[in-house]
């Protein structure tokens, strides 16, 4: 669990939308979440709750069911793409 992480791309968890350059700062933990403090690159702050399994690396069977969907969507809107082919 990091104690302090800095975005390097735009993130969108759940409601909020936390830009890149976002920090993000420990202040508590409980056993299933972590209370993190933010702030924003256009000086917005405030307190956001996160789950640890949001937080945690994908396994490798996790990472390849991810590339299968991601590579199946990817198919399906490339043979879609075309509104005169059905």
């Amino acid at each position: 669990m990091p104690t302090r992480f800095l975005l390097k791309k735009e993130w969108n968890l759940r409601s909020h939308n936390f830009k890149k350059n976002t920090l993000f700062l420990l202040l508590s933990h409980t056993e299933d979440f972590v209370w993190y403090q933010f702030n924003t690159p256009d000086k917005n702050s405030g307190v956001v709750k996160v789950y640890k399994r949001c937080l945690a690396p994908l396994f490798k069977q996790e990472a390849s069911i991810k590339n299968h969907r991601q590579k199946t969507i990817q198919e399906h809107i490339d043979a879609t793409s075309d509104p005169f082919v059905s």
